[in-house]
């Protein structure tokens, strides 16, 4: 059943990923009700969400019921005011048998508006092409009016946009736009528009399997305001019943009319296509807090997506239908430079081989990375502020990940938190991903591989990832470089935490480096498997920067229940470097055993609170990687 969160701006802010931002006044769930019960209005009122209407039925409902067949999602939430309407859980839909007509409820807004848009999911079925016509939805303002008239003609079947103007401004009396041609039994999203001003009614017609336009149908017509919204039969066409069906499925409105075509989320510009050209154009029609949807294709960019806006989310309808090959010439697919940016659901490539560009790039902070599929890049993200990489899958990347302090005063900034809580969120987090390298992999990286490695101020954290290794030697697995000696003063290392990875090595590929290299400041390295190998260096700690001791020197370090070897049973403690044998002591600067406390109090929680879940989740299906790669969260 859908349902309401309530919340203050501020958690939207830090709780980004299901925000987004923009002028729905209404929204109809069809959440109420049991199934094959007729609409009535306490169910509609219970199914509306908003305000600055009333429901009522111009007769009893006989042929229009509640149903519980074709439910389909949101794109996203949507918000109203202060309310965000969440559609994951929803199971109802409403249907009218046509075995009737003029059957219809409409809702009568509390004022008339001149520009109404609106948009809602229509599945068509059990129509037999017998030339009947029929009004499923409709407009009303003054005696005029804009329906979505469906038309069942022997040559086929198709959406219009049909209008009557009393007024007779422009052409007037009644009018047909032209055919949209679609199919039944699929569920398409019509949204339309009352535009007085220009006096135009338009219907645009999207396919949800791709979120292309499959057609557009205008009249010039609608000298009135608008003043409802009619759902159900509207039609008074006798002789035009029939054993067919029509589904109805989750209306918004805006009563402004200044979001056309309007989608089902809050704000959510659609790019035509998936090319660069497309989504510049889509982005820049976007505002701060608004989302854009990449629809179904593979194209190749030759140029960087900037993502300057704040709030903004950028996703694809998956990672198996919505593909960009990346060959920007050694340049990020997409560079974020603003906070509270999430990117999600697409599949981004490189040149196998190539070893070139960066699936993302960040120079901002509070940036997420969600359900992406990366391949064939030299970095698949790099990220020189924090945030969240979670149920990703990276495959034959040189660097799986980097976290660098290259913003203006980023790794300044770290260096003056430190110590950063083991707890924070400020950290680089991957989370609940798989990482490959399959045997068919060629780097120009050379013959070892770094996976996640990063420069001054490091602070990151792998956790709860599955690595696969078919090729290449691992050295180091994961890298916290340290401090770079020409950087005076400012500490290398802030911290980090790797934990809940396992790790599979498979022949030829060698482990003859660093599980984890540590090279400063304070770690957590627990509960890690190893199978395949007996890594040669294990969880190895030592001074970086021995001109400026204790600068970088380790410090408050838990390594503990770690393990390693042929069947992963064996033991994998620390190993200090020779050369810091005296100045990185056991139980001083480092520990075999957990921190004291429970765990909520030395480890950032678990799922990561930006992803709003409160209990692991599985990733989404994904298409066969390479060598026979599973995705499974632990």
């Amino acid at each position: 059943m859908s349902y309401i969160v309530r919340v203050l701006f501020l958690y939207f802010l830090f709780s980004f990923p299901l925000s987004s931002f923009g002028a729905i006044s209404g929204y109809l769930n069809m959440e109420a009700g049991n199934n094959r019960e007729p609409v009535t209005t306490n169910i509609l009122n219970a199914a509306t969400r908003g305000s600055g209407g009333s429901w009522s039925v111009n007769k009893p409902l006989t042929h229009f019921m509640v149903s519980s067949s074709f439910e389909t999602p949101l794109l996203r939430p949507v918000s109203i005011g202060s309310s965000i309407y969440n559609d994951d859980r929803s199971t109802r839909t409403f249907v009218f048998t046509n075995t009737a007509y003029r059957q219809f409820a409409a809702y009568t807004f509390d004022r008339s508006t001149p520009k109404l848009s609106f948009g809602l999911y229509i599945r068509l079925l059990g129509f037999s092409r017998l030339d009947n016509s029929f009004d499923l939805l409709a407009v009303e303002g003054g005696g005029d009016f804009l329906v979505v008239n469906f038309q069942d003609r022997s040559s086929g079947l198709a959406y219009r946009v049909h209008t009557l103007d009393q007024n007779k401004t422009g052409p007037g009396g009644s009018g047909l736009g032209i055919a949209v041609p679609v199919v039944q039994n699929k569920t398409y999203w019509i949204t339309c528009l009352w535009d007085k001003a220009n006096l135009l009614a338009t219907l645009k017609v999207y396919d949800p399997a791709t979120w292309l336009l499959v057609g557009t149908s205008s009249h010039v017509i609608l000298s009135r305001d608008a003043e409802n919204i009619c759902l159900g039969r509207y039609d008074n066409h006798t002789g035009a019943e029939q054993n067919s069906s029509t589904y109805f499925e989750d209306l918004i409105w805006d009563l402004t009319g200044s979001t056309y075509p309007l989608f089902p989320a809050s704000r959510t510009v659609v790019a035509t296509a998936a090319t660069k050209a497309a989504f510049d154009v889509a982005y820049g029609a976007a505002a701060s807090g608004d989302s854009v949807l990449i629809p179904a294709g593979s194209n190749v960019w030759s140029s960087t997506a900037i993502l300057s806006k704040p709030s903004t989310t950028v996703y694809g309808l998956g990672s198996n239908t919505c593909i960009i090959t990346n060959v920007t010439g050694g340049n990020p697919t997409f560079l974020v430079t603003a906070p509270f940016v999430t990117i999600s659901n697409l599949q981004i490539t490189g040149i196998p081989g190539a070893n070139s560009g960066q699936g993302v790039a960040t120079e901002a902070n509070h940036v997420r990375l969600s359900h992406l599929f990366i391949q064939e890049l030299a970095d698949g993200t790099f990220f020189n502020g924090y945030g969240l990489i979670d149920h990703c899958i990276m495959v034959n990347c040189a660097h799986m990940g980097r976290h660098f302090g290259y913003i203006s005063g980023g790794a300044e900034v770290r260096a003056a938190q430190y110590p950063i809580p083991f707890t924070s969120t400020n950290y680089v987090v991957w989370e609940d991903c798989g990482v490959e390298i399959t045997p068919s992999m060629t780097s120009s990286a050379g013959s070892s591989i770094a996976l996640f490695s990063s420069q001054e101020a490091a602070s990151y954290i792998v956790r709860h990832t599955n690595i696969r290794i078919g090729k290449h030697n691992i050295a180091p697995a994961f890298d916290y470089h340290g401090n770079d000696p020409g950087i005076a003063n400012l500490r290398g290392v802030c911290g980090g935490q790797i934990y809940k990875v396992k790790f599979t090595i498979v022949p030829p590929a060698t482990f003859y480096g660093k599980f984890v290299d540590v090279r400063g400041g304070q770690l957590l390295v627990y509960s890690n498997t190893v199978t395949g190998f007996d890594v040669l260096d294990n969880v190895y700690l030592r001074e970086e920067d021995s001109a400026n001791p204790p600068i970088d020197r380790v410090e408050n370090t838990y390594i503990f229940d770690n393990l390693e070897g042929p069947a992963g049973l064996l033991p994998m403690p620390a190993t200090i470097a020779p050369t810091a044998a005296s100045k990185i002591v056991i139980n001083t600067h480092y520990f075999s055993r957990p921190p004291a406390g429970p765990y909520s109090t030395w480890s950032l929680r678990y799922p990561h609170p930006w992803t709003g879940a409160s209990s692991p989740t599985n990733g989404p299906i994904r298409p066969a990687a390479p060598w026979n790669f599973r995705f499974i969260t632990q």
